[in-house]
């Protein structure tokens, strides 16, 4: 069986500021102006599976104060809208909270219903994983906190065939000078890949499948349902 696969880091919409994109007007950068894009994208390539990056979403004090009709800064209620109207289920996961933040924006795979039947989801918090080699008690916990950054998967089967495989999302740290760091959250997320894939049942099972014991069950899913 042949399916398509889109990955796409869409910017969280707090990062699109005139100040990050100076030479570009700032009307195009306000979310009622990016969504028909996002749509134009999706329906270009109309992909089997949809792996996002940097989806935002509000929580706290700014999600109850939003008002009807106001941009309350939850684009992920836009792209849940979107995928569910396109008959797409999903998953999103948040990176580590940050409860003092009016948002926090994470990783999303979507899968078209028809297609694929979800098997199980899980995370990797790769923050938490570099907190795990550093010696110091204090940078330890600030790891936590400056590398919020998780790995998200699905392992999914085709309806029409037997074919079981794992979809694996994830957002490593951007700044530039962080390169290390950056090697060591690609090895975490890949090792966690790994040992998904071997918890996970992919042979011969017909069961619902749980996620492996040494991985952080999802628990943070969003559904057409």
């Amino acid at each position: 069986m042949k399916f398509s696969v889109l990955s796409f880091n869409v910017l969280a919409q707090h990062a699109c500021s005139a100040a990050n994109f100076p030479n570009i007007d700032p009307v195009e950068l306000s979310f009622s102006n990016r969504q028909p894009r996002f749509r134009a994208l999706f329906d270009a390539h109309d992909a089997d599976i949809i792996c996002l990056q940097e989806v935002q979403k509000t929580q706290g004090r700014a999600k109850r104060n939003a008002q009807p009709n106001e941009y309350s800064g939850d684009d992920l209620a836009w792209f849940s809208e979107f995928l569910t109207e396109h008959d797409y289920e999903f998953v999103f996961q948040a990176r580590t909270p940050a409860p003092f933040l009016p948002y926090t924006f994470g990783n999303l795979i979507a899968w078209k219903k028809p297609l694929f039947l979800n098997l199980g989801t899980c995370y990797e918090p790769l923050g938490e994983k570099l907190s795990e080699i550093v010696v110091n008690k204090k940078k330890s916990k600030a790891m936590v906190s400056s590398y919020p950054q998780t790995a998200l998967f699905v392992t999914l089967q085709c309806i029409n065939s037997s074919l079981k495989f794992v979809v694996g999302c994830t957002h490593l740290t951007w700044h530039p000078d962080d390169d290390y760091l950056k090697v060591l959250q690609a090895y975490y997320a890949v090792k966690a890949l790994d040992e998904v894939r071997k918890g996970f049942c992919l042979k011969n099972s017909r069961k619902r499948v749980t996620a492996a014991p040494s991985r952080k069950a999802h628990s943070s899913s969003s559904s057409s349902s």
